[in-house]
């Protein structure tokens, strides 16, 4: 089963807690310094019913954001939670939690709303629609903006970096990680591997991009300057 492991300066691996369902990619709270992700929940009776919970580690012990609503795919800023919501009618929403107080975004009817990132004070959503995935926007007071249109691509592990955008992408055919600056308009694709990869992240200083990556020992992991 799949498991969180922390990995020091030597290489070696320490075992954290075990993922026993589906999960998210896990996220750092900064604010709280704790780590988050979702996992998908199987109901125990029925098969083809299912249900979500944010989970996250508090001083190495594994605990549960306690809601009925089916929560996804968390990403923070201080102190706030945003969450993708999917509601009973198949509508989704991006919903912001800050202590009790919840604040929900409903999407277009057209759109299925998969993750989320904050640049400041703004949101910013992936969304999957009869076009592909594209990349929106929501603020306080304001309509859903479209930052990037859809195309027929898959964009995953989407993510703040600076004033920046980051996710990887598989719009060569293999996935590859890319940029984007929604204050200039502007997309770059940052890597280039022979089989692809995946679970980028930079260290503290942005010196060193880790990344994972199919080889013919399996997936490893790999780090560049």
């Amino acid at each position: 089963a799949p498991c969180l492991v922390r990995i020091d300066s030597t290489g070696k691996e320490h075992f954290v807690c075990l993922f026993p369902y589906t999960a998210s990619a896990p996220k750092l709270d900064s604010t709280t310094g704790k780590i988050y992700w979702s996992e998908t929940v199987p109901d125990v009776r029925w098969t083809l019913k299912s249900g979500s919970q944010i989970r996250y580690l508090d001083g190495g012990v594994k605990k549960t954001v306690r809601s009925k609503k089916m929560l996804y795919n968390p990403a923070f800023k201080d102190g706030k939670m945003a969450s993708v919501r999917y509601h009973n009618d198949g509508r989704t929403s991006v919903d912001i939690t800050l202590g009790e107080e919840v604040m929900e975004y409903y999407a277009p009817d057209s759109l299925q709303v998969v993750e989320t990132a904050w640049i400041g004070e703004k949101i910013y959503a992936t969304a999957i629609s009869d076009n592909g995935y594209g990349i929106y926007s929501i603020a306080p007071g304001q309509d859903w903006s479209i930052e990037l249109a859809p195309q027929p691509v898959k964009i995953k592990d989407f993510s703040s970096y600076g004033n920046e955008l980051i996710f990887t992408c598989d719009r060569t055919g293999v996935n590859e990680l890319y940029h984007f600056n929604p204050t200039e308009e502007s997309l770059y694709q940052k890597t280039s591997t022979r089989y692809g990869a995946s679970d980028f992240q930079y260290s503290e200083d942005g010196s060193v991009l880790y990344f994972s990556s199919q080889t013919l020992m399996g997936k490893q992991m790999f780090r560049t300057s």
